[in-house]
């Protein structure tokens, strides 16, 4: 008897997609990558939400690294307002895996078993480190494995694209973002020596790893292998001049669609893929 897969709505109470109004492109990406795995659009179950775009951006990088901060902070405070048990929150360039359908209903029996307060479903190695660093195995085993695992790592990940929040952690990881928010925003200097480097807390994903620093009591778990990774497109937060120009985009377009496109055909093959 086939078992139908699940999807978000089925896994997690509300699912977040982040998106700015204005990158119609990207939305329909994210339609698309719903529709690979049979997932729609369900008002107050799976929505866009739109994306912060301050005018003043005081002493962040850019608009868009703080705009980003403020989308997954506003989503967290709203989710913690109407105590929902869970979000999945999602930025609008996630390629989701073509395994996802496969390996769905493992991975909704995994978060109803295992402890958890936070989960990457995907990320990026920190700079410097390897998947190895993360999984503690070799990543093709992993990749070619059919079942899906939950590690705890200490090691911070890059990449808010994909992952999800528990509500026992909402107060906790909001009231440190914000004070953490405040912090940065009136001193530029604001950021935390590591053996990694220098963690500044203006971009979200070192912001997670801070906060996690500060509370090892909460259980921030990755999935192994990861479902999702992002897609390449053009970036709100760094743009450079080739972005600008009409051919030179054309060009770039084609080429991010092409490397997508191989990511997800190739990912079973070579999962170094993923720690770029």
């Amino acid at each position: 008897v086939q078992v139908n897969s699940m999807v978000f709505q089925d896994i997690f109470e509300r699912t977040y997609i982040i998106n700015l109004p204005e990158r119609l492109d990207r939305r329909e990406d994210m339609i698309q990558e719903l529709y690979d795995i049979r997932a729609d659009l369900i008002p107050g179950k799976v929505d866009f939400f739109p994306a912060s775009k301050p005018n003043n951006w005081k002493h962040f990088p850019n608009r868009g690294s703080l705009g980003c901060y403020l989308s997954h902070l506003s989503i967290l405070k709203q989710v913690h307002q109407e105590g929902l048990e869970n979000v999945l929150i999602i930025e609008d360039d996630l390629a989701l895996s073509k395994r996802f359908k496969r390996v769905s209903n493992e991975l909704s029996n995994c978060l109803n078993n295992v402890d958890w307060d936070i989960i990457f479903l995907g990320f990026f190695p920190y700079k410097g480190l390897t998947l190895h660093d993360y999984y503690q195995s070799d990543s093709k085993i992993i990749y070619q494995s059919r079942s899906l695992t939950l590690k705890a790592t200490e090691n911070p990940t890059q990449g808010t694209h994909f992952y999800a929040v528990n509500q026992r952690v909402y107060g906790k990881l909001i009231s440190f973002l914000d004070d953490l928010l405040e912090k940065r925003l009136n001193d530029p200097s604001f950021t935390e020596e590591s053996k990694l480097g220098k963690l500044d807390g203006a971009y979200l994903d070192t912001a997670y790893f801070l906060f996690r620093k500060q509370h090892p009591e909460v259980k921030a778990l990755i999935l192994c292998p990861m479902l999702g990774w992002q897609r390449n497109s053009r970036s709100d937060i760094r743009l450079s001049k080739m972005n600008e120009s009409g051919i030179n985009a054309l060009i770039l377009d084609i080429y991010r669609w092409a490397k997508s496109t191989l990511k997800k055909n190739l990912e079973n093959i070579n999962p170094y893929w993923f720690s770029r």
